[in-house]
Parts: structure tokens; C-alpha cells; sequence
């Protein structure tokens, strides 16, 4: 009986992992007008379901980046994906005397869970 238990307890610490599943990946990108000069815009999470808006950080030369959201925790093999925070796919990007745009992250390749945007042109306000 206690060759059953041991053997019991060493397949249940096996088959078990600390994991980390990706909510979301990280997100750069850089503002530009149509001249290529750098733009100092607001760059924001579109909300879902309630949740508040999540602001990116600005870096200099019109950079920005969201970090990559993740989960972690102990899980068994085979068990399904853990629910976390509801998040968006989509991004909105305005700036003072431009017009505002909206992009989906996911029409972008990532690498390495990151995707990278590239340059934004924002058009200037009529």
C-alpha cells in the first residue's frame, strides 16, 4: 500500500507544471504624421465588458509598447487554458490636431510574442 501511494504521489508531481499562458502579447509601435515627424499621441486599450482602459507607455521619438499580459500558475497536463481578465484586441491612437485610429493588434504578425506595429500615420484634422 505504501509502494501505491508513493507511486501515486510521484505521477501527481510529475504530470504537474507551473505554466505561463499569454493573455496578450506585448505591443510596440511608433506615431508618425505623413511628414515623418514624431507624434506624442495617446495610445489606449479599447475597454471590454466594463474593464477600464489600459494606457500604453510612451517612450521617446513617438515610441510606445504595451506589455505582454500573462497568467501563471500550477496546472495537470491536459487541463484547459485558465480564464483571466477580458481583453481587447484593438487599440486606438489619437493625438492632439490629428484624426484618431483604431487598429486591430491581430491583423499584425507576432515574433517571440511580441507585434510589432511599425510606424502609425496619423492624418492631420481638417
Amino acid at each position: 500500500m505504501r509502494k501505491l501511494i508513493i507511486i501515486f504521489l510521484i505521477s501527481i508531481i510529475t504530470s504537474s507544471c507551473h505554466h505561463e499562458w499569454i493573455i496578450r502579447p506585448e505591443i510596440k509601435g511608433r506615431v508618425i504624421s505623413k511628414q515623418n515627424k514624431q507624434i506624442v499621441a495617446r495610445v489606449i486599450t479599447l475597454p471590454v465588458e466594463g474593464e477600464e482602459y489600459e494606457v500604453a507607455v510612451n517612450k521617446n521619438e513617438g515610441k510606445f509598447y504595451f506589455p505582454r499580459q500573462t497568467i501563471k500558475e500550477w496546472t495537470f497536463l491536459g487541463m484547459e487554458k485558465p480564464k483571466g481578465p477580458p481583453t481587447t484586441n484593438k487599440i486606438i491612437v489619437s493625438a492632439q490636431g490629428y484624426k484618431a485610429d483604431t487598429l486591430d493588434y491581430t491583423n499584425y504578425n507576432a515574433r517571440n510574442n511580441i507585434v510589432d506595429l511599425g510606424n502609425i500615420i496619423l492624418n492631420e484634422e481638417n
